[in-house]
């Protein structure tokens, strides 16, 4: 069923950010070294730490967590704005049915 799908995959949305940035972390702290130089194409070289790739990982991770769950919101069924637009469209509105 349509709940069920939608709740299964934010729970795989939410379970996975929360798995990714602690495992994320471990690995960059036992795998890489504790500065290593990065050759860019903006700057000529970059020097970085763990802590840095720990950084950027975990905003990239974060950042798709939010997208996804406002993607939700505006997209699914199950939320007020799509009830919405669904209702304006039933009562016959010409502009919201050309939206």
């Amino acid at each position: 069923s349509q709940p069920l799908v939608e709740k299964t995959l934010k729970g795989q949305l939410i379970v996975t950010t929360v798995l990714m940035v602690p495992a994320g972390a471990a690995l960059a702290h036992m795998l890489l070294p504790a500065t290593f130089t990065l050759h860019g194409v903006a700057q000529q070289t970059f020097e970085a730490t763990p802590l840095m790739v720990i950084i950027c990982m975990s905003s990239g991770v974060i950042g798709g967590l939010v997208i996804g769950l406002v993607t939700e919101y505006y997209t699914s069924f199950s939320y007020s704005p799509v009830v919405e637009v669904a209702n304006s469209c039933k009562a016959g509105g010409a502009a919201t049915n050309f939206i």
